[in-house]
């Protein structure tokens, strides 16, 4: 059987062959990522940290990031920090058991936000992020958990 030069020759390009298939497939299949449209609403992804204890919570979408963290929480509510790597036009976060609160701007280019959300938190609670940049909506949801140690 390897006395062939033919197979031995098939044995050699045959891993190749596929290997060009793979990457080809790939090429010609996969979704191309695309700029956020005016009026679309898109999810944001919620990395690893944002499932455990870890006093910040980080949310993604192709170019879009932000990260949430909580300075202080009490009985009556939460103060939130929201970080941007883009420009945000407005901002809210609320918790899911309760009506959303508007952030405020605190710094001169748009990418820093503070507020306080109403409502009592425990670990088991969620909290909705909801920014609006460039006509487009960027939303999350995300337990509570990344701030409340259990």
């Amino acid at each position: 059987m390897f006395r062939n030069k033919h197979m031995i020759l098939a044995f050699l390009i045959a891993p190749v062959l596929a290997i060009i298939a793979w990457f080809s497939v790939d090429y010609f299949v996969a979704e191309r990522p695309h700029s956020a449209k005016p009026g679309a609403s898109y999810e944001l992804i919620a990395k690893p940290n944002c499932r455990r204890y870890s006093q910040r919570c980080d949310l993604k979408n192709e170019d879009v990031e932000l990260s949430i963290s909580v300075p202080a929480y009490d009985a009556s509510g939460i103060d939130v920090e929201l970080d941007s790597t883009i420009v945000i036009d407005r901002a809210a976060v609320g918790l899911a058991d309760g009506a959303p609160a508007a952030l405020t701007i605190v710094d001169a280019d748009g990418k820093r936000w503070v507020g306080r959300v109403a409502g009592s938190v425990d670990s088991a609670s969620t909290l909705r992020i909801a920014v609006i940049a460039s006509e487009s909506t960027f939303y999350a949801e995300v337990p509570t958990v990344f701030f409340i140690a259990e």
